[in-house]
């Protein structure tokens, strides 16, 4: 299994609970680190064994009692992304895949490539909330307007394709507009690098083709869309597949 995470980041002083908890748990890290947290860090040994215990002490709470969060830091003011479970998640996940509505939110402009810790390339994109709900509003008119005024039949497999998107848009749009727009929302592929030919995840940019895919709708240039999608929902179903151990010899290299 490889997971992917969708990540929500609110400024410090904007989290109404625990606010102080949080505040002595990123200035305990960062001290502790000589840096904030990463989302592609690695821990060797007994790091986190110790880590865990001193922040423990630092805290005075007991270690089962403890709660983590992501950071990152704009300037002087810090962005929190808390690891909670169940009500208002900051961090959802997928399995062996990438919804596409994720890519929604973001540009190619904004894409990160990079070597994580432990060897693999890794691929991030990170925006601003407001930014990047406006662009899922752009694309559910996009996609709403094409589901409107054609059929099924004259376009085949695309229609297909853009109605399982818009019937999960507003639940993404919704997750994230719940937050303050001043914060930030950030992609992160995780584990899917490692079952990503290291030569192709250099050219991994599904973003730029899903956005490709809509200006070509918004053309009414159909038959180019529907090839384009054709070949986005291949390569992930075989990314899918390869994750899954559903083959040892995909297609995908």
């Amino acid at each position: 299994m490889a997971a992917s995470v969708l990540m929500v980041y609110v400024l410090l002083e904007q989290i109404m609970e625990k606010q102080d908890y949080w505040s002595k748990y990123i200035h305990f890290y960062e001290k502790y680190w000589g840096g904030p947290t990463s989302p592609y860090g690695v821990w060797f040994g007994s790091e986190y064994d110790s880590y865990r215990k001193q922040l423990s002490e630092h805290l005075g709470m007991e270690d089962e009692y403890i709660e983590d969060c992501y950071f990152m830091k704009e300037g002087s003011k810090y962005y929190i992304c808390p690891l909670i479970r169940g009500r208002n998640p900051y961090l959802i996940s997928a399995e062996n895949f990438i919804p596409f509505q994720w890519f929604l939110p973001f540009s190619n402009e904004e894409r990160k490539y990079m070597y994580a810790h432990w060897g693999f390339g890794t691929i991030y994109y990170l925006t601003n909330i407001e930014m990047g709900v406006g662009r899922i509003e752009k694309a559910e008119n996009v996609i709403g307007d094409f589901l409107d005024k054609t059929r099924e039949s004259e376009t085949k497999s695309l229609f297909q394709s853009m109605l399982n998107i818009r019937s999960k848009i507003g639940e993404l749009k919704g997750w994230m507009a719940q937050y303050d727009p001043s914060g930030f929302v950030l992609l992160n592929y995780g584990e899917l690098t490692s079952v990503i030919h290291p030569y192709m995840l250099g050219k991994e940019l599904s973003v730029m083709e899903l956005w490709e895919v809509l200006d070509l709708i918004e053309l009414r240039d159909y038959e180019r869309a529907g090839l384009l999608m054709n070949v986005l929902v291949q390569k992930w179903e075989e990314i899918r597949i390869k994750a899954e151990g559903e083959t040892k010899d995909p297609t995908i290299q």
